[in-house]
């Protein structure tokens, strides 16, 4: 599900039972850093068009519990909801 040009960017990717080496770790790490970024920015713009102090999202992403923590720390919402739909 990915390009031929991510692999040489990133490196071949890592099996199960491979061990987990540092570069791992630094592409978690970015790709924690910008998706917090990123939802951060959607959240501000959200606020400025709605001026709701509530902001309540759904879906896998928003189990991320450090980047839901940040979206209330980096925006004027008061409350932040995070719901989960079950399949």
């Amino acid at each position: 599900m990915y390009s031929n040009k991510l692999i040489e960017v990133l490196g071949k990717d890592r099996k199960p039972q491979e061990k987990i080496e540092q570069r791992h770790c630094d592409i978690a790490a970015s790709l924690q850093e910008f998706t917090e970024e990123i939802l951060i920015i959607i959240a501000n713009n959200l606020y400025a068009s709605s001026r709701m102090d509530n902001l309540c999202l759904a879906g896998g992403l928003f189990l991320n519990c450090v980047a839901n923590s940040k979206i209330l720390e980096n925006t004027p919402f008061k409350r932040f909801y995070s719901a989960c739909g079950r399949r």
